[in-house]
């Protein structure tokens, strides 16, 4: 350990998890942003209340016809909201129980949600 508490990365365990991590991040923000129209930001939570400020504001304003591309988007973001919610209690519960494995979990559901995007767009083409 040094001085912070933190233990320096030394073994291939540690870099398979930061690969892992890294990836996962990545391809989920990648899978959201391609799904979306680039619409939703979800890599971090400041850029999506930002959003979610803006698309209140739009349809608060449009009410008497507000448009569903806002509508859908921010219905979205409430989404991405419980998710986040939910994946924390998920996350915290798997590190108790299967510790730095329960890292594939998130990667699993990107991959899953990626190869699934993808053959809705290969099916529509």
């Amino acid at each position: 350990h040094d001085r912070r508490g933190c233990e320096p990365l030394h073994s291939g365990r540690d870099y398979v998890l930061l690969f892992i991590l890294s990836f996962t991040c990545g391809l989920q923000n990648a899978v959201i942003s391609s799904a979306s129209g680039a619409v939703i930001r979800t890599t971090h939570l400041t850029g999506l209340t930002t959003d979610f400020g803006i698309g209140l504001v739009r349809i608060w304003s449009t009410l008497k016809n507000p448009h569903k591309e806002e509508l859908f988007a921010t219905w979205c973001r409430v989404g991405i909201y419980f998710s986040f919610i939910g994946g924390s209690l998920i996350s915290a519960f798997l590190f108790l129980n299967v510790q730095f494995y329960g890292f594939f979990m998130p990667l699993f559901i990107s991959l899953f949600a990626a190869i699934r995007l993808r053959s809705i767009q290969l099916k529509n083409l």
